[in-house]
């Protein structure tokens, strides 16, 4: 208020904010807002491929939310989708696939030679034979077969050709790939692997506080 005995003129009481948004003149009661833009979040996940053979898409999004606009702010500027393409482990079948050797399966998705046979010797680095490794087909989800107690695999009707190479596994143990090799019989193929012991990370003790 006017102090005592001063002309009479009008008072204007300092401005103060409001909810750090809303700014107050009280003397001209305008108020003045302030926008926010929006900002983007982090970007998601890619998701799994689109393809369980052949070739697919992923698909990542992201949310106009870290801040979303507020009082008419401007929106996020770019895209919220991104694409890409992917590639499934599996071929598609297709039954009009020429096969370099042998012939093809009846599910269209490989050449086989009904007469042909690979070995695989698995054992550990010490030359002692591991029973029960798993192998399998690089690019394929079932197992081949397991070796035998002399660490021993027996393959039929997979073409020799030294081009099929071989994921083997052991729980326990590192996995390893291995090319078996034609030698002396055109029709038999062989290939030996060592797997190492898995290794489970060291852990540093921290010094006790005295």
């Amino acid at each position: 208020m006017p102090r005592p005995g001063s002309n009479c003129a009008l008072f204007k009481s300092p401005p103060r904010i409001l909810n750090n948004i809303d700014y107050v003149d009280s003397f001209r009661m305008i108020v003045y807002q302030f926008n926010s833009d929006g900002n983007w979040a982090k970007w998601n996940e890619w998701s799994y491929c689109s393809a369980s053979c052949g070739d697919g898409f992923q698909t990542r999004v992201r949310f106009c939310g870290d801040p979303a606009p507020e009082d008419g702010g401007m929106d996020c500027a770019g895209f919220a989708v991104q694409n890409k393409t992917c590639s499934a482990p599996l071929l598609c079948p297709d039954c009009n696939r020429v096969c370099d050797r042998g012939t093809l399966n009846k599910e269209c998705t490989k050449c086989t030679c009904e007469d042909h046979k690979i070995t695989i010797i698995v054992t550990d680095t010490t030359g002692n034979p591991l029973e029960d490794a798993q192998i399998y087909k690089l690019g394929h989800y079932d197992m081949l077969g397991k070796s035998n107690r002399h660490g021993e695999f027996r393959l039929k009707s997979i073409c020799s050709n030294g081009d099929n190479q071989l994921l083997v596994t052991r729980e326990g143990y590192n996995p390893e790939h291995v090319w078996p090799e034609v030698k002396e019989k055109p029709k038999e193929a062989y290939g030996s692997v060592s797997l190492k012991v898995l290794t489970p990370p060291a852990i540093s003790r921290l010094p006790e506080a005295k």
